[in-house]
């Protein structure tokens, strides 16, 4: 069951046990499931923040027989879309990222990238972080037009802050790859 509530700083929260995760993001923001394991989160049509989006997937790889697994097949996976679906691909930043909320320590794995779709360029902050007890990787984007990547990210560094994995999550059955 999805739930939307107000959360302390007048945003408000998602939580879908199944999913698991929670986390809160601006009052004026819209949230949209795409599809069964896929949330995107972004400024409403209009708006100065129209074009930045936080999506949030689970990836369930078919060869992954645990997390660990499921967080570099997801990651190659990744950034070789990237490669062939964009152009002027740059990977700017990459590596270690560890999440420690709750009493609940991960490490899971961070990149920074840019590139081109059509006449527009883009910056794209993605995290990857395994879901411990089975093969699942949750995957975290913050997306803007390059131009407009500084300004926005601090909504989305918030919501990234906000953001509790639920490490005994129900099993996720499916893969999804965009």
């Amino acid at each position: 069951m999805e739930i939307r509530s107000a959360s302390a700083d007048g945003g408000r929260r998602f939580v879908a046990g199944t999913l698991g995760y929670a986390i809160d993001y601006p009052n004026h923001w819209t949230v949209d499931r795409s599809s069964e394991f896929v949330v995107i989160f972004g400024g409403e049509e209009g708006s100065e923040q129209y074009y930045n989006t936080v999506t949030i997937q689970n990836i369930a790889p078919d060869a992954a027989a645990d997390a660990r697994q499921a967080v570099a097949t997801v990651l190659s996976d990744l950034k070789s879309a990237f490669s062939t679906q964009a152009e002027s691909v740059q990977f700017l930043d990459e590596g270690q990222y560890v999440y420690d909320q709750g009493g609940v320590r991960l490490t899971g794995h961070q990149f920074i990238v840019t590139y081109s779709r059509g006449d527009h360029r883009f910056k794209q902050w993605t995290i990857v972080m395994p879901r411990t007890a089975e093969p699942v990787a949750h995957v975290w984007s913050y997306a803007s037009p390059e131009v407009q990547f500084t300004a926005a990210q601090r909504i989305a560094r918030l919501m990234l802050d906000s953001w509790v994995l639920n490490v005994g999550g129900e099993r996720v059955s499916q893969a999804v790859l965009n």
